[in-house]
């Protein structure tokens, strides 16, 4: 026994209107449906080798590094902190005998107090989110 066409169809109906009453209701009974956020790729940057930031000029850490988020001094050092997510990264210059001024150690710190170790939190300075 072959169904109608029109028989066929009912069911369908009844299955999109029963959907269709359990969407989200906006102004005046309109469905206000919401698509999902698009994917978002995040490329994370590799961070420097820690030697390769020192015995270099601010020019050349900036240049890998970016603006510091503190520049201060400490008698005769220049002192730059970098922000991560769970650490701080310290540079340290020290003017040389010719008259420059390089960095002459790097140091990491948690945001808690302490120590920390000096690649990870380079690479989270690297990956840090621009303000």
């Amino acid at each position: 026994m072959r169904l109608k066409p029109i028989l066929a169809i009912g069911p369908a109906l009844a299955l999109v209107a029963l959907l269709s009453s359990c969407a989200p209701q906006g102004p005046a009974g309109q469905s206000s449906l919401v698509s999902p956020e698009p994917n978002r790729t995040v490329v994370l940057r590799v961070a420097p080798d820690p030697q390769s930031l020192i015995g270099v000029t601010p020019q050349a850490v900036e240049q890998q590094l970016g603006q510091p988020a503190f520049d201060g001094t400490d008698g005769e050092a220049r002192i730059w902190r970098y922000s991560g997510t769970t650490c701080s990264l310290l540079v340290v210059f020290y003017p040389q005998e010719d008259g420059t001024v390089k960095s002459a150690h790097l140091d990491a710190r948690q945001l808690e107090g302490g120590a920390a170790p000096v690649e990870p939190c380079l690479r989270q300075v690297i990956n840090a989110p621009s303000v």
